[in-house]
């Protein structure tokens, strides 16, 4: 029999600000919101289940009231379908999977070998948590059967080359890399503070323009008087889309073959000579680069789907029932 009832969650609709959300979670304690067949889930589970994440939206959102209701209010409802779809996955794998006590056993050794000095440190920091030894072995049982449950039911999907073809056909946006150079610079900044260290800053510049016209090393150049991050790497860039370039350079970079480099660019901040290296027009990474890429989005998307399609068969052999 599957009983699903649409009532709105009321407690969702009132949550306007952190001190708000917790001093209303203090008068709901054991508030039961849905039943999954005879097994309740209350309104704490979804309290606790959401904390992290409505703090979140709390800062962030907190002076769009609005939004921040209605991103609360989605966040409920997801935390309660999550909590659902567990109960759902759990009932169909009761029978199924029996978690031996040695495993659970294993699993609060390790907590406390990783976490905790002792047993009895790892009993106080739960009972600080709200929450009992049994409760904690039972949620890792529970994690360990729907964990197999996903696996037993919803295999690992094959992707064909073909879908990895279509993919890339109908997606080539993402795979688009605009304009790109790769270069080196070297930087002498200006001292707004002294228009005698300033000047002295531009004429280092020309008379360095002057030695690399002589065929002195750029490289070398830059990791000897070249001012910033840069320097010890002789001023190489590496590749950059043009778009995020200091706007103070595209133009000369752009009149630049490979391998000349330019004269001295005054900017607000400072002196500038630039050598272009290489230079990539616009154009779409092969498919063969970012096959790797799409293979783990299919294999994301379409297990996502399956994950769903057999929740939800195994909600309609499920008694759910919302308040």
């Amino acid at each position: 029999m599957n009983l699903k009832r649409t009532i709105p969650i009321l407690f969702a609709l009132i949550i306007f600000a952190a001190g708000e959300f917790r001093t209303f979670a203090q008068g709901i304690v054991d508030q039961i919101i849905a039943v999954v067949d005879v097994s309740p889930i209350t309104s704490v589970e979804v309290v606790n289940l959401t904390r992290q994440d409505k703090d979140f939206i709390v800062d962030r959102y907190g002076a769009h009231r609005e939004v921040m209701n209605r991103k609360l209010m989605d966040l409920q409802k997801s935390a309660t379908d999550e909590l659902i779809n567990k109960k759902v996955i759990l009932k169909a794998g009761a029978d199924t999977f029996k978690i031996p006590e040695s495993i659970i056993e294993e699993y609060v050794n390790d907590l406390i070998k990783e976490d905790h000095p002792d047993h009895v440190a790892l009993l106080k920091q739960l009972q600080v948590d709200g929450m009992t030894m049994e409760q904690l072995k039972r949620r890792y049982r529970d994690r360990v059967i729907v964990n197999q449950m996903y696996i037993k039911n919803v295999p690992q999907p094959i992707i064909s080359p073909r879908k990895v073809e279509n993919y890339y056909l109908a997606h080539r946006d993402e795979f688009k890399v605009e304009d790109e150079v790769k270069f080196r610079m070297i930087f002498l900044g200006k001292d707004k503070d002294s228009a005698m260290l300033t000047e002295s800053a531009r004429k280092r510049a020309n008379e360095l323009l002057t030695q690399l016209n002589g065929g002195a090393s750029f490289e070398e150049l830059a990791k000897t008087y070249s001012e910033g991050s840069l320097k010890e790497q002789g001023g190489e860039t590496g590749w950059e889309e043009v778009s995020v370039v200091n706007k103070s350079l595209v133009e000369e970079l752009n009149k630049l073959k490979a391998n000349q480099h330019s004269g001295v660019i005054e900017a607000e901040e400072g002196f500038y000579l630039l050598l272009l290296e290489d230079r990539h027009p616009t154009h779409y990474k092969p498919i063969n680069e970012v096959r790797a890429k799409i293979e783990t989005t299919l294999v994301a998307t379409e297990t996502d789907t399956k994950q769903k399609e057999w929740v939800e068969r195994l909600k309609k052999k499920t008694f759910v029932s919302m308040f």
